[in-house]
């Protein structure tokens, strides 16, 4: 005889149960960052991208079942930013939808509900905000034709503003490329997949060959380099601005970056890294580099 299955109130109730021991977990959870706050005691949002992307990383490789992952990683990235946020201030500088919508849709899709988000007037007024310390992130387009920002994006120490995220990091197309970067104060952390990003004021004589040239030769494997055109079109120096963005993870002291200063150095140029992020999970496919 075939047993019969379970009437529909039962495996209602059962869902409710399965619900209250995810809301428990939520509140231990809670209450460990709250022992973390107490423990710190000085109030500051503490933001991890490299430990975020690890998190995410591990919850897809175990996942089973018919559960989008995309919905797996959005859950959990609420989680991580709500817990976030409160530990201190956490806002985000996010150009307001009518100037463009797809940066807005992308910091609410990793950010999420919790932190605050400050429509700004431009890019540039986003910028503004993060380098001042008005917020914490500033969100940001990164492609040839909208990164003119990074001529004003300041150079300095551990403190400077630095790309910390790339976006989206969830990606279903192995040939999507990043389409935004968050800015912020934020250390970085290896993870074992990043991508690192590194600016070449080089003279205006040099093209794409050039470049990739000196950062082959300076050891440094470049998955894309661009042109970086200053707003407006105007250029005020002798050199030109470029971004190349590097597999792997590479430190403001890395001795990779200081043959590449002194390669284009010979040449009145200089390089710097700007930061990077962690190398985005594809869902369909395996991984490839693309050009600009």
């Amino acid at each position: 005889m075939t047993a019969s299955a379970p009437p529909l109130d039962a495996l209602r109730r059962q869902i409710d149960r399965i619900d209250d021991r995810i809301h428990d977990l939520l509140m231990e959870r809670s209450g460990m960052i709250e022992q973390i706050i107490a423990a710190k005691r000085n109030g500051q949002a503490k933001l991890r991208p490299g430990r975020e992307a690890e998190i995410a990383r591990r919850l897809v490789a175990r996942h089973g079942g018919h559960f989008p992952p995309p919905s797996l990683v959005r859950i959990w990235r609420e989680i991580i930013n709500a817990f976030t946020c409160m530990q201190g201030p956490f806002s985000i500088a996010v150009p307001e939808p009518s100037v463009d919508r797809g940066l807005w849709e992308l910091a609410r899709d990793h950010f999420g509900g919790t932190p605050g988000r400050d429509a700004a007037a431009s890019v540039g007024a986003c910028l503004r905000a993060v380098v001042d310390g008005d917020v914490t992130l500033a969100v940001l387009p990164w492609n040839a034709d909208a990164a003119s920002w990074l001529h004003d994006l300041p150079a300095g120490g551990d403190d400077a503003p630095r790309i910390c995220f790339g976006l989206p990091f969830v990606r279903s197309d192995a040939a999507a490329k990043t389409a935004a970067v968050a800015v912020g104060r934020v250390a970085r952390e290896a993870t074992g997949s990043d991508r690192s990003i590194v600016a070449i004021d080089a003279p205006r004589s040099d093209g794409r060959a050039a470049i990739d040239a000196a950062l082959r030769e300076a050891g440094l494997e470049p998955l894309l380099a661009w042109r970086v055109a200053p707003a407006g079109g105007a250029r005020g120096s002798a050199t030109d601005l470029w971004v190349a963005e590097i597999s792997g993870y590479i430190g403001a002291d890395d001795d990779r970056c200081d043959r590449l200063t002194g390669l284009v150095g010979a040449r009145r140029g200089s390089a710097r890294v700007l930061g990077g992020y962690a190398e985005p999970i594809v869902l369909d496919g395996p991984k490839r580099s693309s050009d600009r």
